[in-house]
């Protein structure tokens, strides 16, 4: 005489179900931190571009002073067009809308320039609050010599 074996199966496809349902949030783990080191390496790159921005307006504009009119700068509608625009009056709107391009592109982003000797470092920080926790944040910096 034969015995039947009762609700074997439906075991079985309990288990697959629980194997499967756990694959599914290691894949869904790894989007999330996929999409987050993404994240992280956008504003790494906004962040070099506009150093290099910065530099490129210094070595444009070599005789004027960068350091003075720092954190802000000013907005000086004369300096729209070259004509009628010193060189520090330049350096001044140049800081102006590099500061706005950073707090507009980056979150809670900030520049800074400094000068020791003929070496300009400039640094970017802004909040990463994406990567692994971090609150201090992010810096990016970079030197050179114009």
């Amino acid at each position: 005489m034969k015995q039947r074996q009762t609700a074997f199966t439906l075991f079985e496809v309990l288990i697959a179900i629980l194997i499967l349902s756990v694959g599914l949030l290691g894949l869904a783990s790894l989007q999330a931190n996929s999409l987050r080191s993404n994240n992280s390496s956008y504003m790494r790159s906004q962040a070099s571009v506009l150093a290099y921005d910065m530099a490129d307006r210094i070595r444009a504009n070599r005789t004027a002073d960068y350091i003075a009119p720092l954190p802000n700068g000013a907005q000086l509608a004369s300096c729209l067009t070259a004509p009628g625009c010193s060189p520090n009056s330049m350096a001044q709107n140049d800081i102006f809308e590099w500061q706005t391009a950073v707090g507009n592109t980056l979150p809670l982003g900030s520049g800074a320039i400094t000068l020791n000797g003929n070496v300009y470092t400039i640094s970017i920080s802004w909040d990463d609050n994406f990567s692994d926790g971090d609150t201090a944040g992010q810096t990016f910096t970079t030197r050179f010599i114009p």
